[in-house]
């Protein structure tokens, strides 16, 4: 043979050899792994009456143990003019990583990972991340329709609100959205943050490969009346998402922000609104735009 052939040769058989040992490592020496599957199969029970939900998730920002989802934490919050009382729909696997409390007429709804199933360690200088792999199942939070009146949310949580019909919604500023509501007046403020406890804990880290396709500041709505949405938010960029004949009869923003020299930008996405509103103390800029026809009624 040729020399070059013997070469060709010799890089096959290196390449061969670097498949096979870097398959070696990942099944034997890689990062561990554990999975946990989160049922199908659903159950329902009683919650005691509130007027508030916060969804928590404990703790957030940590890095010896990963908790990675392949897809998106989900609870629905569904208002019903049939249901007397609140109830949760849920798999019973959540029972362990899932709990709900109530205090000062505030529903907490609290993920908290720190049983999840993990390898044991008992040396203390083990630096090794750990992961483990959840598939979750949504969560269903039912209400009387006109029963709920504040909502905090959390980032990693997905959250949908239906069929609410009340004359009041109080939300944070995380990613929302209304599917077939009717709400004299909704307002938008500053969120908490991460909504966790407050303590560092560096045992469990919570992430999501499904990252939502829409930002942390978009409005969705569906079928939906709004009498006035009120934005108590400094200046920065919302997306306003409308379908189905969604109308916003007024929409008010008043600038938090003391300092001035900034822009809030509005966009709006097919939603009928009928008067837009911008006060900023500040003195700083509004900018709007629109696809899709709409009509703005003039001051």
């Amino acid at each position: 043979m040729k020399k070059t052939t013997y070469i060709l040769i010799a890089l096959v058989i290196a390449g061969a050899l670097a498949v096979i040992g870097t398959t070696i490592f990942i099944t034997s020496g890689g990062t561990p792994m554990k999975s946990v599957t989160i049922g199908p199969d659903m159950t329902t029970r009683p919650l005691a009456s509130f007027s508030a939900i916060r969804i928590n998730v404990n703790p957030e920002y940590a890095h010896r143990h990963i908790i990675s989802f392949d897809s998106n934490l989900t609870c629905d919050i569904v208002g019903s003019k049939s249901a007397t009382s609140p109830s949760v729909t849920m798999s019973p696997d959540w029972e362990k990583y899932l709990t709900f409390t109530l205090d000062n007429d505030t529903l907490t709804i609290n993920f908290d990972f720190h049983g999840a199933e993990r390898y044991n360690v008992n040396d203390e200088n083990d630096n090794t991340i750990y992961y483990t792999y959840f598939d979750p199942q949504p969560i269903n939070v039912t209400v009387p329709s006109g029963m709920l009146k504040s909502l905090r949310l959390n980032r990693i949580v997905d959250t949908t609100i239906s069929g609410i019909d009340s004359e009041s919604l109080e939300l944070d500023n995380y990613r929302i959205a209304l599917d077939n509501c009717d709400i004299d007046s909704v307002k938008v403020i500053p969120s908490s943050g991460t909504n966790n406890s407050g303590n560092y804990d560096d045992s469990v880290y919570v992430e999501t490969y499904c990252e939502p396709g829409l930002t942390s500041s978009d409005i969705i709505l569906k079928k939906c009346r709004i009498g006035t949405l009120d934005l108590a938010l400094y200046p920065q960029t919302i997306d306003i998402y409308g379908s189905e004949g969604s109308r916003i009869d007024l929409l008010r923003w008043t600038d938090t922000s003391t300092e001035n020299s900034q822009i809030a930008f509005l966009d709006n996405h097919s939603a009928e609104i009928g008067k837009i509103e911008w006060i900023s103390p500040a003195g700083n800029r509004f900018r709007f735009a629109s696809n899709g026809s709409m009509t703005i009624t003039p001051f």
